[in-house]
């Protein structure tokens, strides 16, 4: 899916570029680099190996073959997240978007008045790792970090779970 983006490095460049294009180009190259190689969804099925150097040519002037190659990128991209979560499997940085029956369901076992309720609950989330939580609730709505000590927050409309984490586990729902 992401040929134009294969192992083989690109053709060095015939001419230097100006400041103002690199810095352009580097710029686009490191938000898609952001959003390729954010942490793999661990349930995602394996994608299609991409054929290397698919689109690689060698041309006189490397700018504009550039310039199509991250345009290509981009394109493909878009393509891809216009599909949902499911055009994402396979894809670093797929994770689901936020689970809201979840989290109001475990919103509600938590706030509830039936105690058997509440620690049935906490005990279905204690120590669940990170990626174990976002498979439950998705993506988290906050993320904050405090003395080593990782806090997701969960909103759902009404609906909130606060979550810290020691170690990548959580330990303490609110």
């Amino acid at each position: 899916m992401l040929a134009s983006c294969g192992d083989t490095p690109p053709p060095a460049p015939a001419t230097a570029l100006d400041a103002a294009t690199a810095r352009q180009l580097l710029d686009r190259l490191d938000r898609l680099i952001t959003v390729l190689e954010a942490p793999q969804h661990a349930s995602a099925a394996p994608g299609p190996a991409a054929p290397a150097a698919a689109e690689r040519t060698l041309i006189a002037d490397p700018t504009p073959d550039l310039v199509a190659r991250i345009d290509a990128l981009e394109r493909e991209l878009a393509v891809t997240r216009s599909l949902g979560p499911a055009g994402f499997a396979g894809i670093p940085g797929s994770i689901p978007p936020l689970r809201a029956a979840a989290v109001q369901q475990f919103a509600a076992q938590l706030n509830g008045q039936d105690e058997v309720v509440q620690k049935e609950a906490l005990r279905s989330a204690f120590l669940l790792t990170q990626q174990q939580v976002i498979d439950r609730f998705g993506m988290p709505s906050h993320v904050s970090l405090n003395n080593g000590v990782m806090a997701w927050e969960y909103v759902s409309g009404e609906s909130s779970i606060y979550i810290r984490f020691v170690n990548g586990l959580a330990v303490k729902f609110d």
